[in-house]
């Protein structure tokens, strides 16, 4: 996952945003913190830090709090009744967040669900008061592009676009024209290939419309002929790992440190694009 902000260039931090990304995690990841999510109140682990200052990671997870109630039988008075139930029993993740890029790499299991780890996240990320809004968003396994590139043939695009607060100019035309009047909150253009021929998707407006939407994190659905999907929202790199139930925290840590820095750009690669460029 990657952290993001509604500022510009949501995808790509400056080296201000960046030092200002690190306060603000340090800020967010408080153990002293929690949140209700889904009736669940959800607590984090003090974090640990990497030896190199670049990782910090710890433990998310929720407990209940209230009491549950079930319908029994009563085979007494031959009628229904409630009766408190015990709490269901907690339980918790391991996270891991990247420091100069901003991604997350999380674990789950079968009470805490990718988008559930998602949603809890972005709630801690925006609970300390801040001028910025942070997001978390899967990375998709390959860019829009990209996919389009493979698949050639479009039969369905949906694009969604919400309405900006305050920056109207970076709006694509299409969104001006049709939410400010409107007063609409949301704009969703869903465009269909007709029986015959797939869409064309070589013209200006969409593009501008669906590198909008990207960039701001508002999503971007399509479907192949052949019945090949994409979807920002979903197409998410997850790359699973076995942890036994016994690990302790600190070899549980190790192992998703090892397995995230695999998946991190390689800063060799980028430092000889630069060169190329120059």
């Amino acid at each position: 996952m990657q952290i993001t902000t509604t500022d510009r260039h949501p995808l790509q931090l400056s080296f201000f945003d960046t030092q200002h990304l690190v306060d603000h995690i340090n800020e967010s990841l408080n153990p002293e913190s929690y949140l209700i999510y889904r009736g669940r109140q959800w607590r984090l682990s003090r974090p640990i830090l990497s030896r190199d200052g670049e990782f910090i990671a710890g433990r998310l997870g929720f407990q209940t709090v209230d009491l549950r109630h079930e319908m029994a039988y009563n085979e007494d008075t031959f009628d229904f009744e409630k009766r408190e139930a015990p709490p269901a029993r907690g339980t918790l993740i391991h996270y891991i967040v990247h420091y100069p890029s901003g991604r997350i790499a999380v674990e789950t299991n079968k009470d805490i669900s990718q988008k559930a780890a998602r949603a809890v996240l972005e709630k801690f990320f925006n609970k300390p008061y801040s001028p910025r809004k942070y997001r978390v968003e899967f990375i998709p396994d390959m860019t829009f592009d990209e996919w389009v590139s493979e698949v050639r043939e479009i039969k369905t695009l949906q694009v969604r676009i919400d309405r900006p607060n305050p920056n109207w100019s970076a709006l694509p035309g299409i969104g001006r024209r049709i939410i400010r009047p409107s007063n609409a909150q949301h704009l969703d253009v869903v465009l269909r290939a007709t029986a015959t021929q797939p869409l064309n998707l070589d013209n200006e407006e969409i593009e501008d419309l669906t590198a909008y939407s990207i960039s701001h994190g508002q999503g971007v659905s399509a479907e192949s002929t052949r019945g090949r999907r994409y979807n920002t929202k979903t197409n998410a790199k997850n790359r699973r790992m076995p942890v036994d139930e016994d690990d302790i925290p600190r070899r549980r840590f190790m192992r998703l440190l090892d397995l995230f820095q695999a998946t991190l750009p390689d800063e060799t690669d980028q430092h000889e694009e630069a060169v190329q460029d120059e």
